[in-house]
């Protein structure tokens, strides 16, 4: 069945590529910080600029790696991020919209061995923060991702247990929260590395 659900994601990034759902070519570069001996955790971040920028304000904590890279995974970048990862549990980090569910989800059904995590936005991870996001800094859905919407919660995660109730209240009324809001909304990046080393 996971294969099932990762080939409907990559369809569905081919057939909205236009709009929001981006897959990155083959040769279109990761970011990487390797994992150190004592690195119990690597991060998988879909905003490579934000998630640097969270490491350098915090200096990066010795148990944590980064996977960092724009867009949908390709099928063959699974084959070497087992070898990198080992087992260490995979946060995945990224916005609250379709398109990082969805690149969630994907790694889910790609990775079935190893144990991947929602670290993305969610009501949990606000809370924890105690970060608040005020209404002008909600962003409206794309077309295509109010579309995904509902084949989300439908066919690929259980949505609101995964983003909680608010977050998918916004969700279902057509909004997403990106992690530059959350970063602009706390002043400072580093609580969001140190909720990463302890979850």
């Amino acid at each position: 069945m996971t294969k099932e659900l990762a080939g409907f994601i990559e369809r569905w990034f081919k057939d909205h590529s236009e709009d929001e759902f981006f897959q990155s070519q083959r040769g279109y570069p990761y970011h990487v910080v390797g994992p150190t001996k004592i690195a119990q955790r690597i991060i998988y971040a879909t905003k490579p600029s934000i998630v640097f920028q969270v490491f350098e304000d915090s200096a990066a904590p010795e148990q944590l790696g980064i996977i960092a890279r724009y867009g949908l995974p390709n099928q063959s970048d699974v084959d070497w991020f087992p070898d990198l990862i080992g087992t260490r549990e995979l946060l995945f980090l990224g916005d609250m919209d379709p398109v990082d569910l969805m690149i969630f989800a994907w790694l889910r059904a790609r990775l079935s061995s190893i144990r991947v995590t929602y670290l993305g936005i969610s009501d949990s991870f606000l809370s924890r923060l105690s970060c608040h996001i005020p209404e002008s800094y909600r962003v409206p859905l794309a077309p295509s991702e109010r579309a995904a919407v509902p084949v989300i919660e439908q066919e690929l995660l259980e949505l609101r247990e995964t983003v909680g109730q608010e977050c998918f209240t916004l969700l279902k009324q057509g909004y997403k929260i990106e992690l530059e809001a959350v970063v602009t909304a706390l002043g400072v990046s580093d609580p969001i590395v140190s909720l990463a080393a302890r979850i």
